[in-house]
């Protein structure tokens, strides 16, 4: 015999468009398996607006070393608000893309951009 609770569940999966939930009850412990269906569409959405934002940081990031190449990946986090690990990788792509390149090492060296 199903609660309230129970049929609220359900209604609120079959809403949604997933199946029904699986009750049951195990070692005194009561039990709901839901499964949900992934849209696709807003992935793609996702995906998109991440590009997106990643392509800014990526122009914000380049114009920083533009205006000052001795900028160093520690204070280009402070300055953005991301960790280190975040402006390494947009600095990699950076490096990638040819946009910018390093000259001298990490302690005494400086950003060249590329154009």
């Amino acid at each position: 015999m199903s609660s309230q609770k129970e049929v609220r569940i359900s209604d609120a999966c079959s809403e949604n468009g997933n199946p029904a939930p699986i009750f049951e009850e195990r070692s005194g412990a009561f039990v709901i398996h839901i499964k949900r269906i992934l849209d696709k569409s807003s992935d793609k959405s996702s995906d998109k607006s991440s590009d997106k934002s990643s392509d800014k940081s990526s122009d914000k990031v380049f114009n920083l070393i533009e205006n000052k190449p001795d900028l160093t990946i520690s204070r280009i986090s402070e300055i953005m608000g991301l960790s280190s690990r975040a402006v390494e990788k947009i600095i990699s792509k950076l490096k990638s893309d040819n946009r910018i390149k390093r000259i001298g090492g990490k302690k005494t060296g400086q950003w060249e951009t590329v154009t």
